[in-house]
């Protein structure tokens, strides 16, 4: 007797199995053939947050019929249907599948993408000034609330001293000095609390000031106590999580009353410029060779992200899906902004990027960038009979809305607000 090898008798076991499995039924032992998936996407692409139909029904069975439609949207959502809607609120290049079941349990997939732009700059601003207390205003933040951080110069016999404001509502307020020589307000989150620095005159050194970061949470200055002269906050998430550096050249995060050394590219300087509301912290370092690079860091580790290919580079801004805006030395030694999205560093040419927002509009300088229109000069965007020119943006809130600073038509210096004139902006 001829012996069949084993692997031999398992491939005809399986291959009887699954002819079993595929009769049609009636007991005429038929093969099943599997359904043809196929769908569409109107749109395919778009600017966040997009709506799109998915629609499978072209899917076909040739001796049989169609019983189940699973989406998997590639953004962690999904859904069952023929036709489907579905909101991506994030923006990417997203593969979606689909997979069909027919009435034997045959299945087939297809897949396709769908790219999702960043928001967009507005197609017209209009500018409110900031009323001015005394001296000129310096605005720094706006918050989702349309709230306004900075600081304002008073002159007196030693120097120019700064103090913080607050603007919201069409109202100016001082917040004062805390009792201390100086103030400045860097930020401020959804929550209102904001992070900056007093300043401390030095008595020994006069007219030297001294700046120390804290967090001013509901009327209530917190100090953040560091081991150097000099510290500043210059960001403050959702969490209440402050950012910043120490004049000592160390990078720290502070939250709910504990302060965290954060580490470097391998030198002796770290600077921490800004947190999203994930707790991902940009900024740049020192690199052990001597260079300046712009950083990550997340759960306890620090990722060189690099620069435009020259020796230094300083980070601005990181949004909550983690893109980063900031300014690049090029190999020739000249400077661009640059944005980080999604692992690539790219040029945004001769912009000096301050911010970005989570729909990712980019603003510096009097310009706006986005992914469609690219760079625009925001001087050509606002109302043309306001009289405004716009000089520099410091932030962009999530509305659209920035604060910065320009002149009047009697070139007057103001601190500005600008507003989306449309409803199609981000």
């Amino acid at each position: 007797m001829e012996l069949i090898p084993a692997h031999a008798r398992i491939l005809t076991t399986l291959f009887a199995l699954a002819s079993i499995s595929a009769c049609d039924g009636n007991g005429g032992g038929s093969l099943n053939r599997a359904p043809v998936a196929s769908f569409t996407a109107l749109p395919s692409e778009g600017v966040v947050p997009l709506v799109v139909e998915f629609d499978a029904s072209a899917s076909s069975d040739a001796d049989g019929t169609i019983v189940g439609y699973e989406w998997d949207f590639g953004d962690g959502e999904s859904a069952s249907g023929a036709k489907v809607l579905h909101t991506f609120t994030d923006y990417g290049v997203f593969e979606v599948n689909v997979t069909v079941t027919d009435d034997h349990g045959a299945i087939d997939a297809e897949a396709d993408s769908v790219q999702v732009f960043s928001g967009v700059a507005a197609a017209s601003y209009s500018a409110v000034a900031i009323p001015a207390l005394v001296g000129q205003l310096y605005p720094q933040d706006i918050n989702n609330q349309g709230q306004v951080v900075g600081y304002f110069t008073v002159q007196d016999l030693i120097s120019d001293r700064r103090v913080a404001f607050t603007y919201s509502d069409g109202v100016t307020s001082s917040l004062g000095t805390f009792g201390f020589d100086g103030s400045a307000a860097e930020a401020v989150n959804d929550l209102s609390v904001i992070a900056g620095e007093y300043g401390v005159v030095d008595a020994l050194s006069q007219p030297d000031t001294w700046y120390h970061a804290f967090l001013y949470v509901e009327g209530r200055l917190i100090a953040i106590e560091t081991q150097s002269l000099e510290s500043y906050a210059l960001d403050v998430n959702n969490a209440g999580t402050a950012v910043g550096y120490t004049r000592a050249g160390e990078g720290f995060a502070y939250a709910n009353g504990e302060y965290q050394t954060l580490p470097t590219l391998g030198g002796d300087y770290c600077s921490a410029t800004s947190i999203n509301d994930h707790g991902q912290i940009a900024g740049q370092s020192e690199t052990a060779d001597g260079e300046r690079h712009i950083f990550v860091y997340e759960d306890g580790v620090i990722t060189d992200i690099g620069t435009l290919g020259g020796r230094r580079a300083w980070a601005t801004a990181i949004n909550n899906h983690g893109d980063i805006v900031g300014s690049s030395e090029l190999p020739d030694g000249s400077s661009e902004g640059f944005l980080y999205r999604d692992g690539l560093m790219q040029s945004l040419g001769t912009a000096n990027p301050t911010d970005i927002n989570n729909a990712g509009v980019v603003v510096g300088g009097a310009e706006v960038w986005d992914e469609v229109n690219g760079l625009q000069d925001l001087n050509d965007l606002i109302e043309p009979d306001a009289g405004w020119t716009i000089e520099r943006i410091e932030a962009i809130n999530d509305l659209g809305q920035m604060v910065g600073a320009g002149y009047d038509a009697t070139g007057t210096d103001v601190a500005i607000v600008l507003s989306p004139s449309d409803s199609g902006s981000q």
